[in-house]
């Protein structure tokens, strides 16, 4: 792909709004269409894209906050537009709640959880574990709600608690099953708290694992055991942690670093002129630190609620919401130096969400760009706005990191904003 340099202007919301590729699509996978962009041509005047990135780091040592602000250059891929035959597979789906992984080397296997309740109390979780559309099998988990899982060497583990209203107390649970379901072992919480959590789960290089709890980092032995428990100098919510140099990285509202016992270093938080980038995932390779977003204005959320409350006719036009919401929001995929966090290069999908960052075996970067395919608005919900669903197209870049093509995946995600 050709690369340009870029002049001096400033960025505005235009830029979320502005020209977009139409994407070359053919069929495949029993009619769903397969984007191969290797052979779409640029034009020159619609690829001069840049973003005006301000970095702004926080040291907690030394209790000191730097910013810094650069002009970085950019490619715009091309847009994924939603099929009548997509948004149709989500309305009948509809609303269910899952969480999806994928393993690196082999992609089609995947896990799903969801929990089932009665009376407001629990019933059961469920975890399945698939190969594509194809159930391996499914294993339900009565002592506590499944709230995340992470996938070891030998199987999975599904993590999660045993809260609920009203209880003053709670415990932490994990389990591990095997390749095909069976649990080894299930273990509770003792972080010393009168609630526990678990935020994520790690495994060490010696298949050991690093646990992230309510204001704690344990280390527990392959067999679930715990080794140690360090209490951390400042609060946070660790999920999708992964390894860094010798401590961890993950990312938040902002990417935060910690050292190897769990305490926070340094954290770092991305905006343009008017423009928020929220991190979903991050990864270190060759060198390089890769950061998953999207970004959106700042005036986005408010904006899109005063438009629909006032027509009152629109709350239920989700297409109307949709459109509206892929004008606003749009998947960017930072390339950093590793050692700053400085911003050096971007790739950019409008209308979707940036999503996991994996590698294959080919040693190619994998980025899944989640297309918002369908929206609602959710009056009566106070943590979200709105909601939605998302088709999966995973991004493939060559080791150079030049864009190579984008294939959809067999996988929905839901969001909300």
């Amino acid at each position: 792909m050709k690369k340009y340099s870029f002049g001096v202007m400033l960025l505005s919301v235009v830029l979320l709004l502005s020209l977009s590729l139409g994407a070359c699509g053919s069929k495949a996978n029993g009619g769903e269409p397969t984007y191969d962009f290797s052979d779409v041509s640029y034009p020159e005047d619609d690829s001069i894209i840049f973003r005006e990135i301000s970095k702004t780091v926080f040291y907690y040592i030394e209790s000191e906050e730097v910013e810094n602000s650069e002009r970085i250059s950019g490619y715009r891929l091309p847009k994924l537009v939603p099929t009548a035959d997509e948004i149709k597979a989500i309305q009948d789906r509809g609303q269910a709640l899952y969480s999806a992984a994928y393993l690196t080397k082999t992609p089609d296997i995947h896990y799903e959880y969801n929990s089932e309740y009665k009376n407001n109390s629990l019933e059961y979780s469920e975890l399945k574990k698939y190969n594509v559309d194809e159930l391996l099998w499914s294993v339900k988990l009565t002592d506590f709600r499944v709230s995340g899982f992470s996938v070891v060497d030998g199987g999975v583990i599904a993590y999660g608690d045993n809260w609920e209203y009203p209880m003053e107390e709670s415990d932490g649970f994990m389990v591990k099953l095997d390749e095909n379901g069976n649990i080894l072992w299930q273990k509770t919480t003792d972080f010393g708290s009168a609630k526990e959590y678990i935020h994520d789960i790690l495994q060490n290089d010696d298949g050991s694992y690093t646990v992230f709890g309510n204001g704690v980092v344990c280390q527990y032995s392959s067999a679930g055991d715990m080794m140690s428990i360090n209490n951390v100098t400042n609060k946070y919510t660790p999920r999708n942690v992964k390894k860094y140099h010798d401590g961890y990285i993950f990312p938040d509202d902002s990417v935060t670093k910690l050292d190897q016992e769990g305490n926070p270093t340094e954290r770092y938080t991305y905006k343009s002129q008017g423009v928020i980038y929220v991190p979903t995932d991050v990864m270190e390779r060759n060198g390089l630190l890769y950061l998953s977003t999207y970004a959106f204005p700042e005036s986005a959320v408010s904006e899109l609620r005063h438009y629909v409350t006032e027509n009152a006719s629109l709350q239920t036009k989700t297409d109307v919401i949709c459109a509206r919401m892929r004008n606003y929001i749009t998947a960017v995929l930072l390339t950093c130096d590793l050692a700053s966090g400085e911003v050096l290069e971007f790739n950019e999908v409008e209308g979707a969400l940036g999503g996991k960052i994996s590698t294959n075996e080919a040693g190619e970067l994998l980025w899944d760009v989640e297309n918002i395919t369908t929206a609602y608005y959710s009056p009566a919900t106070s943590a979200f706005n709105f909601g939605g669903n998302c088709y999966v197209y995973r991004h493939r870049f060559d080791t150079k990191g030049n864009f190579v093509g984008a294939q959809k995946i067999d996988q929905i995600t839901d969001f909300a904003w």
